[in-house]
């Protein structure tokens, strides 16, 4: 705990050094190009439509974000996401479903879907920040619907919460620990709908 917590507070005096000269620095996730889907996915009935993954709260800017000590907060002037963090979450946790998930046709939730009853999953996140103790930290919860003409159907609802220390000091180990935490809740995610799809008419 006492390592994770020196990482921190080396990142931070990190940023303090560096405000001097204010050159800003921009991080994404290194995002694994989605294998092509094959034709049984395409013929298949489990389809699952992406809503955009929404982030609340003091993570919801391009600013990275750490939680200290005595309920402090520090926001960095000079390490941003590349872009706003949804749009970077939404776009791996796409890829590494489609990835995860051959079976399944993954898609933006803006997509016409190919059957009247696809299921829909819905991820907003509380937290996306370094965290004085446990390293990086994802938190939120997830759900996932199966529409139909008249409704969406509640399935499945899950709160979750993914750390993982720090591999070095700085923004960009920061950055791959988040990365380690949001590709944990995928393959949850993935093995959610592995369940269903064995056993579609179960429900949490």
């Amino acid at each position: 705990m006492r390592l994770i917590g020196g990482c921190l507070i080396a990142i931070l005096l990190g940023a303090c050094t560096g405000a001097s000269n204010n050159v800003s620095s921009y991080y994404t996730f290194s995002i694994p190009l989605a294998q092509k889907q094959s034709n049984p996915a395409k013929d298949s009935n489990l389809v699952l439509l992406l809503d955009q993954v929404k982030v609340v709260g003091v993570s919801d800017q391009q600013s990275l974000v750490q939680l200290l000590e005595h309920n402090r907060v520090s926001v960095a002037q000079n390490n941003f996401w590349a872009e706003h963090p949804s749009y970077m979450l939404n776009k791996a946790l796409l890829a590494s479903l489609q990835n995860d998930l051959p079976q399944w046709q993954i898609l933006s939730a803006n997509t016409p879907s190919p059957t009247p009853t696809p299921l829909v999953l819905s991820v907003e996140v509380n937290e996306l920040a370094g965290h004085y103790q446990n390293g990086a930290l994802i938190s939120g919860h997830w759900f996932i619907y199966k529409q139909t003409e008249q409704e969406k159907q509640l399935l499945t609802y899950k709160p979750f919460v993914f750390t993982t220390e720090l591999g070095d000091n700085g923004f960009a180990a920061l950055v791959a620990a988040l990365q380690t935490s949001w590709l944990e809740l995928a393959q949850q995610i993935a093995l959610e709908l592995n369940h269903y799809a064995k056993n579609p008419n179960d429900k949490d």
